[in-house]
């Protein structure tokens, strides 16, 4: 009985945050379907490469894609980075 409290809890969180993501998409005049975002924003991909250095150390490079200009103002609208891992000199 609780695990399914915690359950619908979390359901309605989750439809809670979604609802206040597409109400920020709504005021920036982007009305499309959930899936439709979802396609959108799939074109974005992030690749992650692993080796070792010489110390023995694994090592992760990642790195975007270019987002589309579609995602873009999706990122725009909900003030989010579209480079997620951004680029850092050593």
């Amino acid at each position: 009985m609780h695990y399914r409290l915690y359950e619908s809890y979390r359901s309605n969180d989750t439809v809670h945050h979604q609802t206040i993501l597409h109400l920020q998409l709504k005021q920036n005049d982007i009305n499309k379907q959930r899936s439709d975002i979802v396609k959108i924003m799939n074109t974005q991909k992030i690749v992650t490469i692993t080796t070792d250095n010489d110390y023995d150390q694994q090592i992760a490079i990642h790195q975007c894609s270019e987002p589309t200009e579609q995602a873009s103002e999706i990122y725009t609208a909900l003030k989010y980075n579209p480079k997620q891992f951004p680029r850092k000199n050593l």
